[in-house]
């Protein structure tokens, strides 16, 4: 993946990186080069950037590539051993088996069919995945990288400069739990294979799943249980960029608004129909799931309530730090005029 995009194969500036990927792909783009390769070209440093685009991202490709090397290493000793214990099994076959018996005739194999559907591929073909730079022109390609650097931008100064920056970290996480489980929703209603985007407990095709499960010894955390527990989502840096990805992909392969909860029409009714790509711009607008039926065959197990104005937020929550005693919990429980009046009247019985 460096090597498609020219770089070297170390952790890099995420900067560094979109400024390359921006200069190969001007170079490369199907509009901008006629040179048949050009697609397959574009494809490829495409998906470079998309595996490269964030520090977190490169860490663990970066641990992927030594474990493949690890393993790589390890692997002709393994076959040595089994070839040595495959010898000395057949040695001592060959001493035991009697010499006036006569070999039975062996059956011959038959190769057993599996019903359409069940593995190995068979059954119904799935669909290509789609990404947000997949099949489009080079002026739709530049209109969808200025929103996605205008949205990137704008969440990254957003949750990284407010004051109330762990009360919007974790609703920045929440947001990105929900619109992974819609990418993995939708995705298959759509017959489009798993991808990246979709929660990793629901992704049978992870790099290295199986020896990832393998614990180093009998009741020890595996590297699998680590995955889940999704570590990377404390940065939130990598939070903004993981939900720009998220919602560029619903937005452009599925013309569906994570804060809307409904699928809109075209690009241009969902440019004039959204309030905005971000939740901040929602929470005045009204609900356009209320007034939008879902398309057919899509449920609307997620989609939010009707919107409804917000209280003021509690001071606890806007603090940077908790509050181990809790007496302004306490404060605010006997500042409520129904538990003022109830206290009052014990107090007189």
């Amino acid at each position: 993946l460096f090597a498609a995009l020219g770089l070297p194969q170390q952790r890099l500036q995420p900067t560094a990186v979109k400024s390359r990927y921006r200069q190969l792909a001007l170079r490369v783009h199907p509009d901008k080069c006629g040179d048949p390769r050009a697609k397959q070209a574009f494809q490829k440093v495409s998906e470079a950037f998309e595996a490269l685009g964030t520090v977190q991202a490169q860490d663990r490709y970066l641990l992927l590539l030594q474990f493949d090397a690890r393993q790589r290493r390890q692997r002709p000793q393994q076959r040595s051993s089994r070839d040595s214990s495959a010898a000395a099994a057949e040695e001592s076959e060959g001493r035991e088996e009697d010499e006036d018996e006569e070999e039975a005739p062996s059956r011959p194999k038959t190769k057993r069919r599996r019903a359409p559907g069940q593995g190995g591929g068979e059954g119904r073909p799935r669909a290509k995945e789609q990404k947000w730079w997949d099949g489009c022109s080079w002026v739709e390609f530049e209109r969808r990288w200025r929103r996605r650097e205008a949205l990137e931008a704008k969440l990254r100064a957003k949750y990284l400069g407010l004051v109330q920056g762990k009360y919007q970290h974790r609703q920045l996480r929440q947001q990105i739990f929900a619109a992974e489980r819609s990418c993995e929703h939708l995705d298959r209603l759509k017959d489009i294979g798993e991808s990246e985007l979709w929660p990793p407990e629901f992704r049978e095709e992870f790099p290295n799943k199986e020896a990832l499960q393998v614990p180093a010894f009998e009741g020890a955390t595996t590297a699998w249980d680590e995955v889940l527990e999704r570590y990377e989502l404390e940065s939130p840096e990598y939070c903004a960029s993981r939900l720009v990805d998220l919602l560029t992909h619903l937005r452009t392969v599925h013309l569906y608004c994570l804060h809307c909860g409904c699928h809109f029409a075209d690009a241009e009714d969902l440019d004039r129909s959204c309030p905005g790509v971000d939740e901040e711009a929602h929470e005045a607008a009204a609900s356009v799931a209320v007034a939008r039926e879902a398309p057919e065959g899509v449920t609307r197990e997620l989609a939010p309530p009707p919107k409804r104005a917000k209280g003021p937020m509690p001071k606890q929550a806007l603090g940077s730090e908790d509050n181990d005693d809790g007496d302004g919990a306490f404060a605010a429980l006997l500042a409520a005029p129904g538990r003022g009046r109830a206290t009052r009247g014990a107090a007189g019985r």
